[in-house]
């Protein structure tokens, strides 16, 4: 392996490092961003979590249609596990009956 290659292979080792440093840095200020918000939200402050079955019985809908809705108040939990929280539903609901 020549000297060129060493080098080369250095500066492209430097360049991944350093967008990997900007990824983490832009994902560790999202996550700031994110616990950032109202601090009523969230299972902390009294919230808790609901199944499609239950935002279904409470909208009126069925359990498809809760799923294929991108709602304000969907919390998802894993790579296919989504729960809604109770206190984003009852403002959802709250500001639909307000609104003419």
């Amino acid at each position: 392996m020549s000297t060129a290659q060493i080098t080369d292979r250095g500066e492209r080792l430097a360049v991944a490092i350093e967008t990997l440093c900007v990824a983490l840095a832009s994902y560790i200020r999202d996550l700031a961003n994110t616990h950032s918000r109202e601090p009523d939200q969230g299972p902390r402050h009294g919230d808790h979590l609901l199944t499609h079955e239950e935002v279904a019985t409470q909208m009126g809908l069925t359990v498809d249609e809760v799923k294929r809705r991108l709602l304000p108040f969907r919390v998802k939990l894993g790579h296919r596990t989504v729960r809604y929280s109770a206190k984003g539903l009852e403002k959802f609901l709250t500001n639909s009956r307000e609104t003419p």
